[in-house]
């Protein structure tokens, strides 16, 4: 019970939870002490930290194909689950346990029918809500000019593109120019994206043959508009807020690439892939990035999860017929940014419970020398195409995947290439 100085939380506690009087603009610490005759002696101290604001950032609702609105938010703060209500009704419509969710299908809802999410967690006397948003009706899609294009290649994806585009339109950047490229569907694909070029003012729709996914990015890179391009699977989900940070970051510290990590969902949840030991919204040297890319925990060659100046990828677009085509481009691409910066917020969902089977399982399933020419490929692409100045950035990113490769390969070619790599004979 002795006084100390600025202290105003708890001593003597083995608790791994406390509760404390919030106060403003305040910072706190953990420091956990073991006990001597001449007092306390501190055997670590936390990083100063303040309460979590758990508020709604934003809530939109829109038209949708699938059905006939959907309602999206953006949620700051660290909740268990959400309730949808409509603004009359005492009981939810809706309640999930997932905390990170932010997408939800509504039908045979009025036009005129407004709601309110509430996030809560879970504590042993039930349910606590933590916030509460304003009630939301029915928006209109703001749109000026094409600040930053969102380009989605499409192929035969009609069970899942709408929930896609969804996500997209609710992005809370005003001025996102969303480029849907098909690439020779088969199915009812373009029938959807005709009906969202239609509605909606900043959807750009464009037809192609077959050709790949490569290819079809090509196309959508060729007729954006924005000075930011960022991608998008079919079968993905962006968070609301992710083309504003990132946008504002890159601004902001005039960089070529904005990153952030990304979600990985699967049914047992969510993982975090493509976190990097970066400070957070401050520019850094691109080499600081290739220095780690493929070391070890880095594996981070993810497409999506990045803004791009356009300028830098209409001189330097995707590598034609390659199969591994974000492995190839990604390090080519980067190798030509001088700058980048990159937030701790991952924003970009790489769903693979709508479709557990992506073309890399496909990939990996065929003969072991068609799949190592296809690694071959994607390696000796960036090697090759990559910024001249950064080759041998280049060259040591082939060999560590190659080498990751080799690991789980009884195929010796692996180890014959990183030679030839080595020896600068490519």
């Amino acid at each position: 019970n002795q006084d100390e100085e600025g202290f105003s939380g708890c001593k003597n506690s083995d608790a791994e939870f406390i509760t404390t009087e919030k106060i403003e603009n305040t910072e706190y610490k953990i420091k956990p002490f073991i006990k001597k005759e001449d007092g306390r002696e501190f055997l670590a101290s936390s990083e100063a930290f303040k309460p979590v604001e758990n508020s709604f950032k934003s809530l939109t609702i829109y038209k949708s194909f699938n059905f006939n609105m959907f309602l999206s938010w953006s949620f700051v703060g660290d909740a268990d689950g959400f309730l949808v209500y409509t603004q009359d009704s005492k009981f939810p419509i809706y309640e999930t346990n997932d905390g990170l969710k932010h997408y939800l299908e509504l039908n045979d809802f009025k036009g005129s029918t407004k709601f309110v999410v509430k996030a809560f967690v879970n504590t042993p006397q039930g349910r606590l809500v933590i916030a509460e948003s304003s009630p939301v009706g029915l928006s209109i899609r703001k749109y000026e000019k094409p600040d930053v294009s969102l380009i989605i290649p499409a192929y035969n994806a009609k069970d899942y593109i709408a929930r896609s585009i969804d996500s997209a339109l609710a992005s809370d950047f005003a001025n996102l120019e969303i480029v849907i490229v098909n690439d020779g569907s088969t199915d009812d694909t373009q029938k959807i994206i005709d009906w969202y070029d239609k509605n909606y003012e900043n959807i750009v729709s464009i037809q192609k043959e077959n050709g790949g996914v490569a290819d079809t990015r090509n196309v959508g890179i060729e007729a954006a508009k924005g000075k930011y391009i960022a991608f998008m699977d079919n079968d993905d989900l962006i968070r609301p807020d992710m083309i504003s940070s990132l946008y504002n970051s890159i601004e902001k510290n005039e960089c070529d690439v904005a990153i952030a990590p990304l979600y990985r969902i699967v049914d047992k949840g969510y993982t975090i892939h493509c976190d990097l030991p970066f400070m957070e919204d401050v520019p850094y040297n691109m080499d600081k990035y290739l220095e780690i890319m493929y070391t070890p925990g880095y594996y981070n060659c993810a497409i999506w999860n990045k803004l791009y100046k356009a300028s830098m990828v209409k001189e330097h677009p995707l590598g034609k017929g390659l199969k591994y085509e974000d492995v190839s481009w990604t390090p080519c691409i980067l190798s030509y940014a001088e700058k980048f910066c990159f937030l701790k917020t991952p924003f970009y969902e790489w769903d693979r419970k709508s479709r557990p089977e992506t073309f890399g399982d496909v990939l990996a399933k065929q003969p072991e020398d068609e799949l190592f020419e296809h690694r071959k490929q994607a390696m000796l692409f960036f090697v090759q195409n990559g910024n001249p100045k950064k080759k041998e950035f280049l060259k040591a990113i082939a060999k560590r995947r190659l080498a990751r490769y080799a690991k789980n390969s009884s195929n010796t070619a692996y180890e014959e290439l990183i030679k030839k790599i080595d020896a600068g004979k490519y």
